[in-house]
């Protein structure tokens, strides 16, 4: 019990030291984005103590958190077992079969871009398309 009190401390530590890591590098590299996020946090709170009510208003800071995420995502493979026959697109895959989901590929393709931030737009409309963080 303790041994798996220890794993999930240590692995909710890393996927949180990665996602602050990879969030801190890519708005170090685009200071647009960092002071709308810095906008964003000084219109909504001013002076006064950051709260979890607020926290959950900052559109801003979501979008660019859940790139982060989709650019560099903690976690790059994800394991699942085929219980049973099921189509994937036009592969037939047979139950007992363990599949490898690559959380990178996911999120991108090779040799393009596929996160779109179309502008002021979303922003009104909330969280609808991934923010275009890397030009």
């Amino acid at each position: 019990m303790v041994d798996e009190c220890k794993t999930l401390l240590f692995a909710g530590h890393e996927t949180t030291t990665s996602l602050l890591g990879w969030t801190i590098l890519l708005l170090a590299t685009h200071k647009d984005w960092q002071e709308k996020a810095m906008k964003e946090v000084i219109e909504l709170f001013g002076q006064t103590s950051i709260n979890s009510d607020g926290i959950a208003r900052l559109k801003v800071i979501n979008m660019i958190i859940e790139d982060s995420l989709g650019l560099y995502p903690p976690v790059h493979f994800i394991k699942r077992k085929v219980e049973k026959k099921v189509k994937l697109g036009k592969v037939m895959v047979p139950p007992h079969m363990e599949l490898s989901i690559s959380a990178l590929a996911l999120h991108h393709k090779y040799g393009e871009k596929i996160f779109t931030y179309s502008g002021q737009k979303d922003l009104e409309e909330g969280w609808l398309q991934p923010l275009k963080i890397l030009q």
